[in-house]
């Protein structure tokens, strides 16, 4: 079942403001993207998107 373009939409802007989220306030989070913090920050974003979108496509029911 393919979610809805505005769903996908709130996922992508669901993973931009939770990797600043991470970077500004994770211990290790950091803006600079030489530091190591900084690609931690976006891979946990990413990760944390991944399930959200495959529990979203597997549970959602939309009306066709």
């Amino acid at each position: 079942m393919e979610l809805k373009r505005n769903t996908k939409l709130r996922l992508a802007l669901g993973f931009v403001f939770q990797a600043i989220l991470f970077m500004a306030l994770a211990p290790f989070g950091s803006f600079d993207p030489t530091s190591m913090g900084f690609w931690i920050s976006l891979l946990g974003a990413g990760i944390t998107t991944s399930l959200l979108y495959f529990g979203f496509k597997k549970y959602a029911k939309y009306e066709k």
